[in-house]
């Protein structure tokens, strides 16, 4: 890489860094002011509402940094186009198609800072954001250990070996105590899901002590209330978003070896990827449009741009996942098949402008 790359890149990298802090601190007011509602509902204090703000960001910048890439990138390198910079390395020899090798090799950094966030620092304070969040909002105890989830509701104690996806808990353990913290009941299922309103226990036994007698109840289904509020299943489910990429490895492996479905977890795992990926194809295609022959010296014009840009991709690759859910499409080909339009897009368009 020599100076003028340098000189390129580093354009590139300052205005992505600024417009990637522009937009999270755009997105942490957005959040705290969503979140002022609950405010005063058991023990949600603002105090909760910041912390659950700026431990969400983390994971909220992963999402959008193809987007703050973009968008400073139309400013970066519109910022020399407007200065006739551009025009004045192509009149002294060097062709479009260095610029763009040059700029998709200096968007490195940006990778790696990208791939840190994901991997590192997101998933960690997301899972802590919603768990402080929702056990403040629902006013219940939680404990995470080697022996399941441990809840507390009123009389009730409660433990969970394992929470899934669609309102499924396993291994599910109801104590119940009265005055004096006395055990009056305890019951065991070896399945339970929630369906409209209700938690239903699969062959739920329940052995009871009164008076000094033991009473077993044989095993039925049986429909426990309040066991478990429905807004806790978020934070206590394990959730695509919140793992990170070797998070999602180790439990696509585990699911495979049980028998079970990991379709989410492998389009997240390849999604994750894919939106890295993204990264340097943002930069080609800002190259085009700051410095193209449709350029445009305003800076409301690149905003827009930017906008429109990041918002069509992003909407196509909202829908193009769900439709991989819903026909069965590959994962991977889920995951990676927009960024390869998008690609395709930005070569055929650097291509034409090569040409000219």
């Amino acid at each position: 890489m020599n100076t003028l790359d340098r000189y390129l890149v580093r354009h590139v990298l300052i205005a992505s860094l600024a417009a990637l802090v522009v937009l999270a601190t755009v997105s942490a007011v957005f959040t705290f002011f969503a979140q002022l509602h609950n405010v005063g509902t058991f023990h949600y204090t603002i105090r909760t509402a910041l912390v659950y703000s700026a431990s969400v960001l983390p994971q909220w910048a992963f999402n959008a940094f193809p987007i703050a890439v973009l968008l400073g990138a139309l400013f970066g390198i519109g910022g020399l186009a407007s200065h006739h910079e551009i025009v004045a390395m192509r009149a002294a020899g060097l062709s479009f198609a260095r610029l763009a090798a040059g700029l998709a090799l200096g968007s490195l950094p940006l990778l790696v800072l990208a791939a840190l966030l994901g991997q590192y620092l997101a998933p960690p304070l997301k899972v802590y954001a919603e768990t402080d969040r929702s056990l403040a909002l629902y006013n219940e105890v939680s404990l995470f250990g080697p022996n399941g989830i441990w809840l507390r509701n009123e009389h009730r104690i409660v433990n969970i070996m394992r929470v899934g996806h669609h309102h499924v808990i396993q291994g599910v353990s109801v104590y119940t105590y009265g005055r004096g913290e006395r055990l009056r009941s305890a019951g065991y299922a070896p399945r339970g899901v929630y369906q409209h309103g209700l938690w239903i226990l699969d062959a739920y036994r329940v052995t009871r002590w009164k008076d000094g007698r033991t009473i077993r109840v044989p095993p039925a289904r049986r429909t426990v209330p309040g066991l478990l509020d429905p807004g806790l299943f978020s934070v206590l489910a394990v959730s695509p978003s919140n793992l990170s990429g070797t998070g999602l490895w180790s439990y696509i492996r585990y699911l495979h070896a049980n028998g079970l479905n990991a379709t989410p977890y492998e389009t997240a795992f390849w999604h994750k990827i894919a939106s890295v990926c993204t990264i340097p194809i943002m930069i080609l295609l800002a190259l085009f449009f700051s410095a193209g022959p449709i350029r445009s010296p305003r800076t409301g014009q690149r905003l827009f741009l930017g906008i429109l840009i990041g918002g069509l991709y992003k909407a196509f690759d909202a829908t193009f996942l769900h439709a991989g859910a819903v026909f069965g499409i590959p994962p991977v080909v889920v995951a990676f098949l927009p960024v390869m339009g998008l690609l395709a897009l930005a070569l055929v368009l650097l291509w034409r402008v090569g040409r000219v």
